[in-house]
């Protein structure tokens, strides 16, 4: 088992409103080698919740008694090891505020992970969150208990409207409240460069999710901890604001950047400016032969997926009701709905699926056996696990066309039959990695219709593989199957095609739905749960 290099970070604030700070972290990494083998390093946040400083009470012991009984079970099982002694804590807490009045209803979350070699164990109870930051990745690895999140996964609310629900700090499970409790459990492999985040509700439900990304990039762990907290005081410092911050790096990798470090210690001066300067160079010449071309063509990597004709659905409204069903699908008029789509007006019934209108999809591929016949040109394109024949007017084409065997290429078109035969409509080719003059997409065929409103099949990436700014929807995930309304525009041929989404829509059970914020409002449901209280 190759031994981790741990670097560990933890900050714990009042903020600015709470007049006491009843959060409590901890962090072991036992000296004992031994014990380090056998149980790992322990990491535990906890954010306690009761009148009279009883919270940081019940936050504290919950933490003190995890940590104890972890390490005291003879358990290899890590897993149980960690869920024993988290329900060990709870029964000593539950007893405790039970024998002392001044301590009745105290309570407490707790995220707590184990790092044991290339192993990551996590348990939780509360809405206090375990995040993995992974090759600029940051996914969250717990699962909220609370009401919100049971309406986010029932499909009653949006993850937007669970963040800014009035109910959000309402949690349905804590140590402390109860005689026995259930805790969730996740088990992870660990890679070399990850990064790990426990934090309580105080920096989560106040930092967006792209800060604390950007903060964890770009700082190590101690500067990064100080910083979020910070971030979560500037956004008002409404709750106490804690976490635990845990980098995982090699061991041999960590003791040869030591061994390097001594070495170049012993350089004089003069050497070590010299050497400075050799290398800043170097990194000079690095990011004009390399960042330069990168950063100008941008292919970061192939298209997740390959796009999947659907239809829309409609459903929430009588059909009779046909300017509603209009604004549904996103046309400016009933009249504009009529004419692209008169089989909408011979639908009877109350919810049904309708094949939008000049609809097509947007491919990205190698092209393969160009060749021109005619005035047809045909080749082969490989997207995905997709291979499409597509076809354009060689009438239409520039001059640059020529060149599109064995390229990169962007495409939006028809399609034309099942077995993926296409009609071009635009063509994008990328430029070539050494052409530094030149942008990464030039435009090489248009059928001069772009001013026309289209429906675009298309797959959400966050590179230039996608219709969309795939950082604007923070709820769809990378391959993800879309489909957008909107224009095409083509701003000269040295600038290529780019595309204007006035709606958006995400395949669902076999058919296209609206989603939510990006898509028109009349249909949207409402809410009208009322959350229970916790006994």
């Amino acid at each position: 088992m190759t031994e981790l290099d741990l670097r560990v970070a933890e900050e714990s604030d009042t903020g600015r409103v709470r007049k006491y700070n009843e959060d409590y972290t901890r962090c072991i990494v036992p000296t004992d080698e031994e014990q380090l083998g056998r149980k790992g390093a322990l990491f535990l946040v906890a954010d306690g919740m009761g009148g009279h400083q009883a919270g940081g009470v019940a936050s504290r012991e919950v933490v003190e008694w995890v940590a104890r009984e972890y390490y005291a079970d003879a358990s290899d099982d890590v897993g149980e090891s960690l869920r024993r002694a988290i329900k060990t804590a709870n029964k000593a807490v539950y007893e405790q505020a039970q024998a002392d009045l001044s301590l009745a209803g105290m309570g407490t979350t707790l995220v707590a992970a184990v790092v044991l070699g290339r192993k990551l164990y996590v348990a939780n109870v509360g809405d206090s969150r375990a995040y993995l930051l992974r090759r600029n990745r940051l996914d969250q690895i717990t699962v909220d208990h609370s009401w919100v999140e049971e309406q986010v996964q029932a499909g009653l609310l949006t993850s937007q409207q669970a963040e800014q629900h009035p109910q959000r700090n309402l949690i349905t499970r804590a140590l402390g409240t109860r005689p026995r409790v259930e805790v969730d459990l996740f088990e992870l492999d660990l890679q070399e460069g990850d990064l790990l985040l426990l934090c309580t509700d105080g920096l989560s439900g106040q930092v967006p999710r792209r800060a604390i990304a950007n903060s964890l990039l770009s700082q190590p762990p101690p500067q990064a901890a100080r910083d979020l907290v910070e971030q979560a005081n500037a956004q008002g410092g409404r709750d106490n604001a804690s976490l635990v911050i845990v980098q995982v790096g090699s061991r041999q990798h960590a003791d040869w950047w030591r061994e390097g470090v001594a070495w170049l210690a012993n350089w004089s001066p003069r050497q070590r400016l010299v050497v400075g300067l050799l290398a800043l160079l170097f990194a000079c010449l690095c990011a004009l032969v390399v960042a330069w071309p990168v950063a100008n063509q941008r292919f970061a990597w192939g298209p997740a997926a390959a796009p999947r004709p659907a239809p829309i659905h409609f459903e929430g409204a009588e059909w009779a009701d046909l300017e509603r069903l209009a604004a549904y699908l996103n046309y400016g008029s009933l009249a504009e709905m009529e004419a692209a789509q008169p089989e909408a007006l011979a639908t009877g019934s109350t919810g049904a699926d309708l094949w939008p209108a000049e609809g097509g999809l947007f491919l990205v591929g190698l092209v393969q056996d160009w060749r021109c016949e005619g005035q047809t040109c045909t080749c082969r394109l490989e997207m995905a696990d997709e291979v499409y024949s597509v076809e354009l007017d060689s009438i239409s084409l520039s001059a640059q066309a020529s060149e599109l065997g064995g390229r990169r290429v962007r495409i939006f078109g028809q399609l034309l039959t099942t077995d993926g035969r296409v009609r071009a409509r635009l063509i994008d080719r990328g430029a070539r990695w050494w052409a530094w003059w030149q942008p990464a997409w030039i435009t090489v065929y248009s059928d001069g219709r772009e001013e026309r409103p289209v429906w675009v099949y298309s797959v959400a990436d966050d590179n230039p593989y996608s219709v969309i700014e795939f950082e604007e929807y923070s709820v769809l995930n990378r391959g993800e199957q879309i489909l957008a309304r909107g224009r095409w525009w083509v701003e000269g041929t040295q600038e290529g095609m780019a595309f204007a989404a006035e709606s958006l829509y995400r395949l669902q059970g076999g058919v296209y739905v609206p989603l939510p914020g990006k898509s028109p409002a009349v249909l949207q449901p409402t809410a009208t749960l009322r959350p229970t209280s916790i006994p």
